[in-house]
């Protein structure tokens, strides 16, 4: 009798699971390429997690995670849904599916990016791309190296990203009907570009990316090469031209519910206002997006918008509040290991401080920036690097 009824609870609890996931798979459908509000996102949970722990009932999950995965990055939930997908992965390990195995290695690859956790971005990508090889997937194998390229340029490993985003592109041809594939390769070698100061190539790579994303229906990448075009125009100096991309990138990904693209834009824009001493209007535009980067946990991001902030406020003359924006920022980098960032913040830190007449910090930044330099000779910023810091250094000598 024990038996019996410990079966019919399992039984029961079986088809009350299938049946929530159905109506989750629905959902998920239903979302197309918006973003799940929190109820939705909690309950998806929840559904997953006591899923993922019964042996027979993966065949059901595999589709969740497939619809619902891209939509939960796109709402910046990154922690939860790692450790969600690490569960998923084991369990699509002892059920022998390749594929699921490769899905799911690829968006930890992009997940751990996101949390600024590269070497386990760097082995799930790698982990991915294999499998999609043994499978055969060649579509996959490419969209993998598309993400592989662009972790590379975040690890200012720039030959190697160059190297993987052209080597996707030498295989567009092959596959033409997946083109919105290459459109990485595209973002990643306009990014390359545009950290030599060749602004018109970044823009034509942005625009072609833009044109891929958006030829395929992927809202959310238009968008993201949407505010990289205009941040390449307002490096060319076309400021109204930046602003109206900029305007159509954020009305973009807010009406999907991308809010870590929302809030880069935002950041973004506010370097063109600062640039035409709107400086409110820049603040107003680093306040926004730092209330994203914070909420999810971004060190890169949240180090990027102190740095910005801190110029404002050096601008106006606001020296406490600059040195405060100044120095998170160079904590952040010194956390991510990032020392180009790292040295070009304290380049403007020393700045701040020459302003002041504070020769003597001036020049304990400035041996602390040179002793960086060394670290960095191979990385493009290190010419425009040692150039500004030595300007700093005579005028740090000679006091003025």
């Amino acid at each position: 009798m024990e038996n019996e009824a410990t079966d019919r609870y399992r039984t029961r609890y079986a088809a009350l699971t299938q049946r929530s996931l159905d109506h989750l798979l629905a959902q998920a459908q239903a979302l197309g390429d918006l973003s799940p509000d929190a109820e939705t996102h909690n309950r998806a949970l929840h559904t997953l997690r006591q899923s993922l722990a019964q042996d027979d009932i993966w065949r059901a999950v595999r589709p969740v995670l497939q619809k619902l995965t891209p939509r939960i990055e796109q709402a910046g939930h990154w922690a939860e849904w790692s450790d969600l997908l690490e569960a998923a992965l084991a369990r699509s390990r002892r059920a022998a599916d390749a594929g699921a195995e490769a899905f799911l290695l690829y968006h930890l690859g992009i997940l751990y990016r996101l949390q600024n956790r590269y070497p386990a971005a760097e082995q799930a990508l790698t982990a991915s791309a294999q499998r999609y090889s043994e499978l055969g997937d060649a579509a996959g194998r490419v969209l993998v190296q598309g993400r592989h390229a662009y972790l590379a340029w975040t690890r200012r490993d720039f030959g190697r990203a160059r190297h993987l985003a052209a080597e996707s592109l030498a295989q567009s041809d092959e596959q033409p009907e997946s083109g919105d594939v290459y459109a990485y390769a595209h973002l990643v070698l306009g990014a390359l570009a545009f950290e030599t100061g060749d602004w018109s190539e970044a823009h034509v790579r942005f625009q072609a990316a833009h044109l891929l994303w958006q030829q395929h229906g992927n809202r959310r990448m238009a968008g993201t090469a949407l505010y990289n075009r205009a941040l390449a125009l307002q490096q060319m100096g076309r400021y109204d031209e930046a602003v109206v991309i900029y305007r159509q990138a954020i009305d973009l990904l807010h009406a999907i519910g991308d809010n870590s693209g929302w809030a880069i834009a935002h950041m973004n824009l506010g370097i063109l206002y600062r640039r035409q001493q709107a400086h409110d209007t820049a603040l107003e535009c680093y306040r926004r997006a730092e209330e994203v980067f914070r909420r999810m946990e971004n060190r890169l991001l949240l180090a990027r918008v102190h740095n910005n902030t801190g110029e404002v406020y050096r601008d106006l003359g606001r020296w406490e509040e600059a040195e405060r924006a100044y120095r998170f920022s160079i904590e952040g980098w010194q956390l991510l290991g990032n020392v180009a960032e790292q040295i070009n913040t304290l380049d403007n830190r020393i700045a701040c401080l020459l302003a002041q007449n504070r020769f003597s910090e001036a020049r304990h930044g400035l041996d602390e920036a040179f002793r960086l330099l060394n670290e960095i000779v191979d990385d493009p910023a290190h010419k425009r690097l040692s150039a500004t810091l030595a300007d700093k250094q005579f005028k740090n000598e000679f006091g003025f």
